[in-house]
């Protein structure tokens, strides 16, 4: 089942289920934000792929941009941290573009 009609399908059963109305606003909002996240390091992950050096400060940006959306959730820091530790280890991940990550990420607070 494709991810957009399973985020549905998850939906619907939980809007029949919840008599209050900001429970299943709380619901959908974490829904589509964990599915949000996962979309977001698919593509990241896809962009590694094709990445040259002339885009590694770009990349940082949209990684430190990336931590701040991931904050806003309860679990985000932790599936960031999660996600940075699996990019690391990612064979596409080159190791001037971790160091540059890295230092970026250390120096804006992680």
């Amino acid at each position: 089942m494709p991810a957009d009609v399973s985020v549905t399908v998850i939906t619907r059963c939980d809007v029949n289920s919840v008599v209050y109305p900001f429970v299943l606003h709380e619901l959908c909002s974490l829904k589509l934000t964990d599915h949000s996240f996962g979309r977001y390091i698919q593509c990241i992950h896809q962009k590694l792929y094709h990445i040259t050096a002339v885009e590694y400060e770009e990349f940082v940006s949209i990684v430190l941009s990336a931590r701040t959306a991931f904050q806003l959730t309860p679990e985000g820091n932790a599936q960031f941290k999660e996600w940075l530790a699996s990019l690391r280890k990612s064979k596409t991940c080159k190791k001037d573009l971790w160091t540059q990550l890295n230092a970026a990420l250390q120096t804006n607070g992680k």
